[in-house]
């Protein structure tokens, strides 16, 4: 019942927002001189759902099921689809039917606490078919639940899966994008750190590398932002529940020392 209620006020806070941004386009134009109908109303719907979801982290992880958006024939005939075992870690894996050229390890998004390989299902049977790579979907625990190490050890346990699959790491990727690709760096420096056999690199896409905010346009971007992160910094910010949501004890993962490990 809580769940519900949550959702709902989810909803209703961005159908608000939506309709608010639409009066306000109306009247006075677009927030931004380039987005069109669609990218205003988008940026409106997301910034007041995730602004109202903040209000309890524990309730924006993912169903026990969640969806699982099918994939399109034309890119379901061009891959073998299975669930496998990586170390322990369940994942979604995308074989080309054609000989695969490598490995790619991939992490879901959503700033740690939502999100699943199942939700991100599309995308990483496409990247599959566009890359010709065995394509390995995982989803490594949330917080505030499980909280550090929970997410960098499953996504190492993973690795270290793969490893022992075969997969050659100097024909494997690690590919992420937000909280994954956060994550993709994290486990970078996890693989130093243990010594394992580095891969050839990390795909990152939009990463989630500052748990400090301290980025200039956090601010000056802070309310157009399609992730208000500066009104955010509550939840992912403060030292209390960064330490329970981040994939590493920095705060600051870009700011590590890189040397001795593979380009991303």
């Amino acid at each position: 019942m809580k769940r519900l209620v949550f959702r709902v006020c989810v909803v209703v806070a961005a159908t608000a927002a939506v309709a608010r941004a639409l009066l306000r386009r109306l009247f006075r134009g677009p927030a931004q001189p380039t987005w069109t109908w669609s990218e205003e109303l988008f940026v409106a719907a997301s910034r007041a759902a995730l602004l109202a979801s903040g209000w309890d982290v524990e309730l924006m992880g993912p169903h026990r099921r969640g969806l699982k958006p099918p994939l399109g024939r034309q890119t379901s005939s061009a891959l073998t689809v299975e669930y496998a075992d990586l170390g322990g870690i369940r994942a979604e894996r995308y074989c080309p039917r054609a000989r695969p050229s490598g490995t790619i390890l991939r992490f879901h998004g959503g700033g740690f606490v939502t999100g699943s390989a199942r939700m991100e299902r599309r995308v990483a049977a496409k990247l599959a078919v566009f890359s010709n790579c065995d394509t390995f979907g995982i989803s490594y625990r949330l917080a505030p639940k499980h909280p550090y190490p929970a997410a960098l050890d499953d996504a190492v346990a993973a690795y270290q899966g793969l490893l022992e699959r075969g997969a050659d790491p100097a024909n494997t990727l690690l590919f992420g994008g937000s909280a994954g690709a956060g994550l993709a760096l994290a486990t970078l420096l996890k693989i130093r750190e243990l010594q394992l056999p580095q891969p050839a690199g990390a795909v990152l896409l939009w990463p989630y590398a500052d748990f400090t905010f301290s980025g200039e346009t956090i601010q000056t971007n802070g309310d157009i932002d399609m992730l208000p992160l500066r009104d955010l910094a509550h939840v992912w910010g403060r030292p209390t529940s960064g330490t329970r949501i981040r994939p590493t004890r920095s705060s600051h993962p870009r700011s590590q020392t890189w040397t001795g490990s593979r380009r991303c």
